[in-house]
């Protein structure tokens, strides 16, 4: 017997030799239960924001182990099976080693890779980071829960014999503290080198470092938890019964919160200060710094396992219901899955945002982080054009099936992805944007692109818009032209128009008819696309009245322009009464012209032109046909051939200004005489008269064509002289 334990002895003298001089606990990954020596749960990154699951790894039983991890991501967790594992961080097997026992708590790693483990076989391993066993140190009892590393490399070991073990890196016992009940606490580490751990016994204590007591306070049951210790120092506890207590640096109680349930999970301590941990009511508490209640989170089973918070907020948490939560700062839920298993393994937070955790299942499980970034955005504005001078919008859509879109930016540019109108804003978690106050000039064309940011904090390539022009300003008025001052139609009106716009283009007209320019009680606003022209049918015109045109024009922004108008159609869908014809007479002894004048009436549109005609009946054209004369209503006709003895009519007929002709009117007619009557034959009261005074005389003379209607004489004393008795009628 002695000389096996010569040789055990030579055995421990060996490993420990091996060792370093002074080992702190490793910087990076989560090297230790709930992360660094404070034990704040609080992770340098964060976490997956997606469900996503990664790989797992099937072990021989139930992972209730908390999984720690180093900072090349390299796991360490022990199973139920009694191994010691290690795995690569793309979950392949690197080494296992038999602790031939149920294994406790979560290991350690320091700064030199050396990974430390306990058991309830009442020893502290230590091996080194490729599994080769650097040391195996038998303690007086189990070890309790996880050890823990200081900031001088002294590895804490917490025993089920009520000691507290302290150890230098290379494996001497330094000191050991005992308190009054089995040790189940983790050790936390103040920045001042305070060892803070609970006890069975109802206390938590407050050590020196060099193991003498600072000071003790006497909680309301067993502290079977890590106490979690805060930048300031205050230190966190939750206690077996339900109590949650904040103690200041020099033991003095802060504050006390109790919750109506026994509490076996840790605090953990978020970026705001907030203060974390599950209970056996199947809650998830939320506390402030001060102790108030913030919120809780209700899941469907106990929650033994302690939270792991990512340096985003978000926090971690298994729970016996077989699923792994992510709560949001806010208490809402980010995501969960399930694992298929009871899950009291407390879940750790890689350098890479990978988280891990174990599971009733026999499995260690993965949530990666995300490691792509979101689609492109789609951006989508508000259309070609816009009317709005200070003021653009859009939306997006983009996707992330690993973390979600946490944020979007976006920026405003006259090229596609520029930024020199709006620099990149963030537009939150909103997935689209009106941003007024904008100083954009009309006619330019504006390009909004959108970046979005996954949970993992991935951005995605910028997505643009097609451009947006924008047009402030409307089309001009239209100029509207109908078919003139009259129309006969009493069922159809028609006109045309010309609008621009030298921006957006004109992209509809529409068009109104009424009885005064703008109105529109004949027919109202009707579109007819782009087109510039319209003829209205089946209408019911009222003769007499005048009709306008009224048509405004839309640009591509959007804007309708200001209402043009026609200068109005008068409907006369009546003709010209007959006009009434006169001519020179009944007779005229020209054989070359005749002359003859008119008048007429229309009471709506006035007479437009007048026709005159000459022939040898009423309505004859055979010797003049057809002539206009105008609005002249009288002619002189020259040049003609005409013939003794033929009666000649004018025929006149006149058109209105809706181009209606009114039915011909005549002249009585007036006969032509070329020819003088006969010589008339005079006889007087014989060769001789006694009377110095009186003479008489009688003639007869004859005309066929118009007859004799005057004669005069005259009396000379020669033939044909008139030196007696000038020309005289009679």
């Amino acid at each position: 017997m002695r000389v096996r334990a010569i040789a055990v002895g030579l055995f421990l003298v060996l490993y420990l030799c091996a060792l370093p001089a002074s080992a702190q606990l490793m910087s990076g990954g989560w090297p230790k239960f709930q992360c660094d020596i404070a034990s704040t749960g609080l992770s340098s990154a964060s976490g997956p924001a997606g469900s996503l699951a990664g790989w797992d790894y099937l072990t021989g039983g139930a992972v209730t182990g908390d999984p720690v991890i180093d900072s090349n991501g390299n796991i360490y967790f022990v199973s139920g099976d009694t191994y010691l594992y290690s795995l690569g961080p793309d979950g392949t097997l690197r080494w296992q080693y038999p602790l031939h026992s149920t294994g406790r708590g979560a290991p350690a790693i320091a700064s030199n890779g050396t990974i430390y483990a306990g058991s309830s076989l009442s020893y502290l391993y230590a091996f080194s980071p490729t599994g080769t066993l650097k040391m195996r140190k038998l303690l007086g009892g189990a070890l309790g829960s996880s050890p823990g590393i200081g900031p001088d490399g002294t590895v804490y070991a917490p025993c089920t014999d009520k000691k507290l073990y302290a150890f230098t890196s290379t494996g001497d016992q330094k000191w050991t503290y005992t308190t009054g009940g089995e040790l189940k606490s983790s050790p936390a580490v103040a920045s001042n080198g305070t060892i803070y751990v609970g006890s069975d016994d109802t206390y938590l204590y407050a050590l020196n470092t060099n193991g003498t007591l600072k000071w003790r306070y006497k909680c309301s049951s067993a502290i079977q938890t890590s106490p979690a210790v805060d930048s300031s120092g205050v230190v966190y506890v939750t206690c077996s019964n339900g109590s949650v207590v904040a103690l200041n640096s020099n033991g003095t109680l802060k504050w006390q919160y109790t919750v109506s349930a026994q509490i076996a999970s840790s605090p953990a301590i978020g970026p705001t200060g907030m203060i974390y941990f599950g209970a056996e009511d199947s809650r998830l508490y939320a506390l402030t710094s001060s102790g108030a209640l913030a919120w809780t989170y209700q899941t469907t089973g106990p929650v033994r396992s302690s939270p792991a918070i990512g340096n985003n907020g978000v926090m971690y948490v298994g729970s016996e219901d077989g699923r792994i939560y992510a709560i949001k700062p806010d208490g809402s839920a980010l995501w969960s899955a399930n694992l298929g298993g009871a899950v009291t393994s407390s879940p750790a937070i890689g350098s890479d945002g990978t988280l891990v955790v174990g599971a009733g299942d026999q499995k260690l499980h993965t949530f990666p982080p995300d490691s792509t970034p979101p689609s492109t955005p789609i951006v989508t504005d508000d259309g070609t054009y816009s009317t709005a001078e200070g003021s653009l919008s859009a939306s997006w859509e983009s996707f992330d099936d690993e973390s979600g879109i946490s944020e979007s930016h976006y920026a405003i540019g006259t090229t596609p992805g520029g930024a020199d109108v709006l620099d990149w804003t963030s537009a939150g978690t909103a997935l689209s944007m009106t941003h007024s106050g904008l100083s954009l000039e009309d006619g330019s064309t504006y390009f909004i692109a959108v970046k979005t940011r996954n949970g993992a904090g991935l951005w995605s390539e910028v997505g643009v818009s097609d451009g947006i022009i924008v047009d402030a300003s409307p089309a001009s008025t239209p100029l509207v032209v109908d078919d003139g001052d009259y129309t006969s139609n009493v069922s159809s009106l028609h006109a045309v128009w010309s609008s621009s716009d030298p921006h957006t283009g004109v992209v509809e007209y529409q068009y109104a008819i009424g009885t005064a320019a703008g109105s529109t009680n004949v027919v109202d606003w009707t579109s007819v696309g782009t087109d510039t022209e319209v003829t209205k049918s089946d209408l019911a015109l009222v003769d007499g009245t005048k009709y306008f045109f009224s048509v405004k024009a839309r640009n591509g922004a959007g804007m309708w322009s200001a209402v043009g108008s026609s200068d109005g159609i008068t409907v006369d869908s009546s003709p010209p009464a007959a006009p009434t014809v006169n001519d020179d007479g009944e007779y005229t002894s020209s054989l070359t012209t005749l002359k003859a004048n008119w008048s007429a009436a229309d009471p709506h549109s006035g007479i437009a032109e007048y026709q005159y005609a000459i022939g040898t009946a009423i309505g004859a054209t055979d010797v003049v046909d057809w002539t206009s004369t105008g609005a002249t209503t009288s002619v002189i006709k020259t040049g003609l051939t005409l013939e003794t003895g033929k009666t000649y009519f004018f025929s006149v007929k006149a058109r209105n200004g809706a181009g209606l002709w009114g039915p011909v009117g005549s002249s009585d007619g007036i006969l032509c005489d070329g020819t003088p009557p006969s010589t008339p034959v005079v006889v007087d009261d014989g060769a001789y008269t006694s009377s110095t005074n009186t003479l008489h005389a009688t003639w007869s003379s004859s005309d066929a064509e118009s007859g004799i209607v005057s004669y005069q004489y005259a009396i000379g004393s020669t033939p044909g002289s008139t030196n007696t008795v000038s020309w005289t009628n009679i």
